[in-house]
């Protein structure tokens, strides 16, 4: 008989991992939207939101957080979209995206050998967004006070993780010689 039963995108997957006192754990599911305001409409969003709508960045708002995720889309994650209804293109992405969260002392290391951003806190600070590659995979990165948050479509979840702990292997291993 065929297993029905609903499985996470990183179930199955050997998280939480510690290499070398980096962690890389999944991040909890949770309500996610795409809001794209429509032309002319970004200044009531961002009222009805109760954020501006900025580039790069992350922002708290209604037990939720607003994370740019390109150019004209916010996601919304863990909190419900107010009415935007004739102001922004509201979408359910919640089963599309997987979530990582990358700690330690050296999680800055093991992710500057995977994306082509500058990571230098003073450059990349906590609640800034870069949207790029991870590897070959699009992804978002999100910088936290104690590490990383990597978002990745969900097909894309495996290759993530096998990227991300190929490269703490190889910071591990640099660590060790010296």
């Amino acid at each position: 008989m065929a297993d029905l039963a609903p499985h996470g995108p990183m179930d199955g997957l050997g998280l939480p991992v510690e290499i070398g006192g980096v962690i890389l754990a999944p991040l909890p599911s949770a309500p996610m939207v795409s809001i794209a305001p429509f032309r002319g409409r970004e200044a009531e969003v961002a009222a009805a939101l109760g954020a501006p709508l900025e580039t790069g960045t992350a922002t708290d708002i209604g037990g939720g957080r607003l994370v740019w995720a390109g150019l004209g889309l916010w996601f919304l994650i863990g909190a419900p979209a107010p009415d935007l209804a004739g102001r922004a293109a509201v979408t359910e992405q919640g089963d599309g995206w997987a979530g990582l969260r990358l700690t330690g002392a050296a999680a800055g290391d093991v992710l500057a050998r995977l994306v082509p951003v500058e990571l230098d806190p003073a450059t990349f600070a906590p609640w800034r967004v870069a949207r790029t590659l991870l590897g070959h995979v699009m992804a978002l990165v999100i910088a936290r006070p104690e590490g990383y948050d990597v978002m990745v479509m969900r097909s894309f979840a495996g290759t993530a993780v096998e990227e991300i702990t190929h490269a703490a292997r190889a910071v591990a291993a640099r660590a060790a010689l010296g």
